[in-house]
């Protein structure tokens, strides 16, 4: 690579006046590049990256040229080195270019080894053999003028953030608390994923803004000098810019399989945002759950996750595994009163027979899942969590063996440990179900004393009877769905959907 005499001076109040010596190395491109940066993220509380970082990358492209310059910071030295990627020459941008050049500034890219691939008119950057997405905050600067004389590229550069179409909002977020180089990813309803591809051989940044409700990767800041930082930057969709919105946000630890959630309540978001989401670790802030994929994919070929326990639930196996019982569209659940094999009754002497009105997602004229108000998991955890489809409990039926020797279903007897264990048959994983049975009014004790016996789970799917949903039920060899009476107190297993 051909070293380059690089002089960056950045006027903006958060960044220094860095100069490196020059040297007498051949074929060396002078650079005397000043940088400003008037981003609107400049006068909030973020982070995102308030001053040069250690390993910061700002690369240079030019018109009709392919090769580029790339900088990259060095907070040893207090200053930056530069590289020519390709056989960039002074020669080059003499005869070749037009005269204009783009910066870029991928704060959270300073570890990528970026190379460059042609694609038509574009360039577009790759990491090894895969190409490289990055999604998220980023500034950059188009149609710089520059000027070559004896050996020395001058040019200002002012760097700012993309401009957006319609009333979308670029925002921004901040959590702690996470466990630092795990993957994460950020859902909301309402946010965009904003998404860098490359420059084009004109000197135009090329970006794509994703459907809503997509994962948003996370980054990690390091760079504060204080506990790490998770970063996340997105777009928040114009039709809910400046109207009082209830954003509930959810959080994917994806190397640990925990997704947080948490409800942010109504905010109205006006402009450009910068928000603090807290410490992902404070329970009073997030929910946690644990979850497990099995494998199976729902039927838009989505991804879906399984939580570990039942909703209400604080342990898989054993004491308080049962959770909460629900009737089929109640979202307040009640628990047993009692210890394993001693149980009395269930909280507040609550008969689940009670008149209510349901409301459904309709398709072809027929109810196809309850609405989003009315299902107890996404009421109770909010965020992405849902209840099952029907479809999703079959397909983990159909998609997994028993505990038994040569894949036999078995029930696990032994209490308080009672339940079923299912084993995916597409990557093994395992998700346990206690067996809760189900509840029906305080004076059935008939169901008080079964319970341990099997399990009955609600799905989301209501049946063809006016008065009757679908669920899971299992006992001894025997799994599969059944349809349940609405007034039947239930457990619930909850699930989230991911592409």
């Amino acid at each position: 690579m051909k070293r380059i005499l690089f002089i960056l001076c950045a006027c903006a109040a958060l960044f220094s006046c860095t100069k490196i010596q020059e040297t007498d190395q051949k074929n060396e491109i002078r650079v005397n590049v000043r940088v400003t940066r008037s981003d609107d993220f400049a006068a909030t509380k973020a982070t995102v990256k308030s001053k040069w970082a250690n390993g910061d990358m700002i690369y240079l492209f030019f018109q009709n040229v392919y090769d580029f310059i790339e900088l990259t910071y060095d907070r040893n030295a207090h200053g930056w080195t530069a590289q020519i990627q390709g056989e960039l020459s002074f020669s080059d941008l003499a005869s070749s270019s037009l005269g204009k050049m783009t910066a870029v500034y991928l704060p959270y890219c300073n570890d990528a080894s970026l190379s460059v691939r042609i694609s038509g008119d574009k360039r577009v950057f790759v990491k090894g053999e895969e190409d490289l997405e990055y999604c998220g905050y980023f500034l950059f600067a188009e149609d710089v003028s520059y000027s070559l004389a004896e050996g020395v590229l001058d040019a200002d550069i002012n760097l700012t953030t993309p401009v957006l179409s319609g009333n979308d909002k670029l925002v921004h977020f901040d959590v702690t608390g996470f466990t630092s180089e795990n993957k994460y990813e950020l859902y909301q309803d309402h946010l965009k994923r904003l998404t860098f591809t490359g420059v084009s051989t004109s000197g135009k940044v090329t970006m794509t803004v994703k459907d809503k409700g997509k994962a948003i990767p996370g980054y990690e800041d390091k760079t504060s000098g204080k506990k790490p930082i998770l970063s996340f930057s997105g777009v928040l969709d114009g039709s809910v810019a400046g109207t009082a919105t209830d954003f509930q946000f959810s959080v994917n630890d994806i190397t640990d399989c925990v997704l947080y959630t948490r409800d942010a309540g109504e905010k109205t978001i006006t402009g450009t945002l910068y928000a603090g989401l807290g410490d992902i670790s404070a329970p009073d802030v997030w929910t946690a759950m644990e979850y497990v994929d099995m494998g199976t994919r729902d039927e838009d070929g989505k991804r879906v996750m399984w939580a570990r326990r039942n909703i209400g639930a604080t342990a898989e196996k054993g004491e308080g595994s049962y959770g909460l019982y629900f009737a089929f569209g109640q979202t307040r659940g009640y628990a047993l009163l009692g210890t394993f094999g001693n149980y009395t009754g269930i909280e507040d002497d609550h008969d689940f027979y009670e008149a209510w009105d349901l409301s459904y997602e309709i398709e072809d004229g027929w109810p196809e899942r309850l609405m989003p108000e009315y299902d107890a998991a996404h009421v109770n955890l909010k965020g992405l969590w849902h209840m099952p489809d029907i479809s999703d409990f079959k397909d983990l039926v159909n998609n997994t063996i028993g505990a038994g020797e040569e894949g036999k279903r078995i029930m696990d007897t032994e209490t308080p440990e009672s339940g079923m264990t299912f084993i995916s048959k597409i990557n093994g994983a395992e998700l346990f179900f206690p067996a809760a049975n189900s509840l029906a009014s305080p004076e059935d004790t008939y169901r008080l004393s079964i319970i341990g016996s099997g399990g009955d789970y609600w799905s989301r799917t209501p049946s063809y009877a006016e008065t009757t949903a679908n669920a899971l039920l299992f006992y001894e060899d025997y799994a599969d769905d059944y349809t349940g009476e609405n007034f039947w107190g239930n457990p619930i297993r909850a699930v989230f959907v991911i592409d």
